[in-house]
C-alpha cells in the first residue's frame, strides 16, 4: 500500500480526506476509498470467522443486548496494517466519531 492509493497514518487534526482523493486506489469494480478515509459500517454480526460472521443482522438491538457490528477498511488515522479491505473491528452501533462512516450504494436503473 502506498500513500497515493489511500489515506492512512494521519493525525487526528488531519480529519478524513475528501471522497475520491485517491483515484489510483480505485477497485476493479470502480469503487473509490474502500480502504482508509473512515472505517465503514457493515451489516453483518461481529462474530469470529467462520461462525456466522456473514449473517446479516435484521436488528442490531435485541431485548437483552446490543450486538457489536463490524467496521471495515481502516481510516486515515490507522496504521498501514489496518488499511485493507479485510481489516475489521467490532464496535457498538451507537458509537459516534468521525473515524466511522458508511457507504451508500445505488444499483443502476434496470433497462427494459
Amino acid at each position: 500500500l502506498t500513500s497515493d492509493r489511500a489515506a492512512y497514518n494521519g493525525t487526528w487534526d488531519d480529519g478524513p480526506p475528501r471522497v475520491g482523493r485517491y483515484p489510483s486506489g480505485v477497485a476493479a469494480c470502480g469503487a473509490l476509498d474502500m480502504v482508509g478515509t473512515v472505517w465503514e459500517c457493515a451489516t453483518s454480526d461481529y462474530n469470529d470467522y467462520p461462525k456466522q460472521s456473514n449473517t446479516v443482522g435484521k436488528d442490531l438491538i435485541t431485548d437483552w443486548h446490543i450486538s457489536m457490528v463490524p467496521r471495515r477498511g481502516g481510516n486515515w488515522y490507522s496504521d498501514q496494517s489496518n488499511v485493507r479491505c479485510g481489516a475489521r473491528i467490532g464496535i457498538f452501533p451507537f458509537s459516534r466519531t468521525y473515524l466511522y462512516g458508511f457507504r451508500v450504494v445505488m444499483a443502476p436503473r434496470r433497462v427494459r
